[in-house]
């Protein structure tokens, strides 16, 4: 948030009503449209350090030049499971999420799992948690109960 008092007087509180955490999950393909047996699959994800990148610094990469500690673990997850899998690094989150959520053999993860889309995938995780702190002036009098309370202000992202 931004405020016109001094940076030096700022607060984080980190009780249930300032913080929210939110775990990054692996979407285990796997969109509920088909019912067929499958045994190949194709991961997308997004360049989402050190989650997931390129190993080539580019915005779009295939297989092996898909890195990260996220697509690490998916790669060892599939080893030991049997089935093939191929990855797709994607520069567009929208067509990730997309074609994941709409062809059968298709997964997306290290994403945050949401109420609207639950009912979309079968999941697997959680991989990785991440706090969202909210910080404020010490003497503000702003109270945030929810996310839609943040509307009101001008949020920044560090």
């Amino acid at each position: 948030m931004t405020s016109n008092n001094s940076p030096n007087n700022i607060s984080s509180c980190r009780d249930r009503n300032d913080v929210s955490t939110y775990s990054i999950f692996v979407l285990a393909v796997f969109s509920l449209a088909s019912n067929a047996q499958i045994t190949s699959f194709h991961l997308v994800t997004e360049n989402f350090p050190p989650l997931n990148m390129t190993n080539n610094g580019t915005s779009y990469a295939r297989n092996d030049r898909v890195s990260g500690f996220a697509t690490d673990i998916m790669r060892k997850l599939f080893a030991t499971t049997g089935y093939d899998v191929d990855f797709t690094l994607m520069s567009d989150w929208d067509e990730a999420y997309n074609s994941a959520r709409d062809t059968a053999g298709y997964g997306v993860y290290s994403t945050f799992r949401t109420p609207e889309r639950e009912g979309s995938f079968q999941w697997v995780g959680p991989l990785y948690e991440e706090d969202w702190v909210i910080l404020a002036p010490q003497d503000s009098e702003v109270t945030i109960n929810s996310l839609d309370d943040l509307k009101q202000f001008q949020v920044g992202v560090l």
